[in-house]
């Protein structure tokens, strides 16, 4: 009777977080759409005023002030692209099953952090091999790359060679007992084991408990200093 309590004990613990989980992703999609609407207006406005500038850098052949203008577009879109992805990484539709291209993911959660990794001198390679889509929950699987690829940037950034910070992601379709499966592995060289970061925001446990719900498995390897997830290969009927 106790090991059952304890086990239903367990299991509404599983549900409590996962519907936390879901509330703050909800929480985020607001108020990233607010954000957005309201930088993007503004940013539109500045765009314009830079090919207006642009175009009578060119009347009065005023190569500088043309500079200046290219410079203004330049920053802005970049800003525009932060935003884009902000939302995009927002939109409460994790809990929409589909067929989702698994290497596009993997570079929308690259750009996302790409701020951090050039800040950081990190440098981060994306190795992507020949597998079919992947049927998941999309923006479940983003929060797994993203919590499993803040651990690694946290173990790199205790290198001292500033230069020599390093984090691969390799994407492949693998055997394991003679069945097929999408292998996804983070691999970090960072200088020692850390074992902090996601796991004390229990963002280990959900990773773990989302690759579990897609019927897959996450684990660590010491060895290799790589964070490992497999996916199973769902055909479309």
């Amino acid at each position: 009777m106790a090991i059952y309590k304890s086990q239903v004990q367990k299991h509404i613990r599983n549900v409590e977080s996962r519907l936390a989980e879901n509330q703050k992703w909800e929480t985020i999609a607001l108020v990233a759409s607010g954000i957005s609407h309201e930088i993007n207006n503004p940013l539109t406005s500045i765009l314009n005023l830079a090919d207006l500038i642009s175009l009578e850098a060119k009347k009065l052949a005023n190569p500088s002030l043309g500079e200046k203008a290219s410079k203004i577009a330049e920053e802005s879109e970049r800003i525009a692209k932060i935003i884009k992805n902000l939302v995009s990484y927002s939109q409460s539709t994790s809990s929409q099953w589909n067929y989702s291209n698994l290497g596009s993911i993997l570079n929308d959660t690259r750009s996302f952090l790409h701020q951090y990794f050039l800040k950081e001198g990190i440098q981060c390679e994306i190795e992507i091999g020949d597998v079919p889509l992947a049927y998941c929950q999309p923006q479940k699987i983003k929060q797994v790359l993203l919590n499993l690829i803040q651990d690694a940037r946290v173990r790199v950034n205790t290198r001292e060679d500033t230069t020599g910070r390093k984090i691969t992601i390799i994407l492949k379709q693998a055997e394991d007992d003679g069945s097929s499966h999408i292998l996804i592995q983070i691999k970090d060289n960072g200088a020692e084991d850390l074992m902090k970061g996601i796991s004390q925001m229990n963002s280990l446990e959900v990773s773990k408990s989302i690759v579990t719900e897609h019927k897959g498995k996450m684990y660590r390897d010491e060895e290799s200093s790589s964070w490992f997830f497999t996916l199973p290969i769902i055909k479309p009927l």
